[in-house]
């Protein structure tokens, strides 16, 4: 149900008892206690502020792309930072976009200007607050590459621009959480090019990802980050885990450092699969897997051993 008015000054929209599910790539996850959708970085704040007045857990979530949502749900409020907050402009050689612009749509309309440095987007799914977050990338580059700076709110309510170098970003991972920091927009500062080119980047990687990876199942992208030997997904297919089946969770039979959810997949599904596939992986290879995929909500901990 819609709970107008919870949040003093707020202008979005709040839910109780939402399903994570309907918020999430897996299509899996419990009821957020409360679910907020701001429409600008005021909302941000007013969230935040009301949060901690209410002694409430706060979540930060993009658009689900990259995480498991447990099955209990999420305690607290959950900052659903979507397409209400998503505007893309471009000034001179500079792209401003808000965190919940998809990546996609703003190395799209890059493209479109003629400016070049967001082309390794192209198939990514995520907004682009979770795509700073995580440092996404792929083999054409990666956020850091182009970043100038963002405008964050930090987990005490107060409003700053932070520049890059401040961010600690590195292989799928940043310093935003450990800083206390909630992406509200960012800047990128790109080159100009031949549109031809820039279009001819990015329809190599799309053709690559849609005969490699499951791009149409209920997943949430790679659920492993590479390792010093290379390619994870390589590791899980030589070790034999394409096919592994727990639930209605399944590995890909066509890239194996993804697990689709088949039809009624439980977190707890993924979660005991994605066990299952490190240990097949640590006992033929002797390589520890690190997840990729961010475990969020109400757990049993620990979620994930890391020995």
């Amino acid at each position: 149900m819609t709970q107008a008015g919870t949040i003093p000054g707020f202008s979005g929209t709040v839910l109780a008892n939402e399903p994570m599910a309907r918020h999430t790539s897996f299509r899996i996850g419990g009821p957020a206690d409360l679910l907020a959708v701001p429409r600008s970085e005021s909302d941000v704040v007013s969230a935040v502020r009301w949060a901690i007045e209410k002694s409430l857990p706060l979540t930060v979530l993009g658009n689900g792309t990259n995480v498991l949502v447990a099955d209990r749900g999420i305690r607290g409020l959950v900052l659903l930072m979507d397409r209400n907050l998503a505007e893309i402009r471009i000034e001179g050689h500079v792209v401003y976009a808000e965190a919940g612009a998809p990546l996609l749509k703003v190395a799209m309309q890059s493209a479109r200007a003629g400016l070049s440095g967001l082309e390794f987007a192209e198939g990514i799914p995520g907004s682009l607050g979770g795509g700073i977050f995580m440092n996404a990338g792929t083999s054409l580059g990666e956020v850091k590459d182009s970043l100038i700076d963002v405008r964050a709110v930090t987990w005490s309510g107060d409003a700053a621009t932070v520049p890059v170098d401040d961010l600690g970003l590195a292989y799928r991972s940043s310093r935003i959480a450990e800083l206390g920091l909630i992406v509200v927009s960012a800047r990128f500062g790109l080159r100009p090019s031949s549109k031809e080119e820039i279009n001819a980047a990015m329809e190599r990687l799309r053709s690559h990802r849609v005969s490699n990876q499951p791009h149409w199942a209920r997943s949430a992208g790679c659920v492993f980050k590479n390792t010093e030997r290379g390619s994870t997904g390589r590791l899980l297919d030589e070790s034999g885990a394409k096919g592994m089946r727990r639930g209605g969770a399944v590995v890909s039979v066509l890239h194996a450092n993804f697990i689709v959810n088949e039809g009624g997949a439980t977190a707890e599904d993924v979660a005991g699969l994605m066990r299952e596939m490190a240990e097949l992986v640590l006992r033929k290879t002797g390589v520890a897997l690190t997840p990729e995929v961010r475990f969020i909500g109400d757990w049993d901990a620990p979620v994930w051993d890391n020995r």
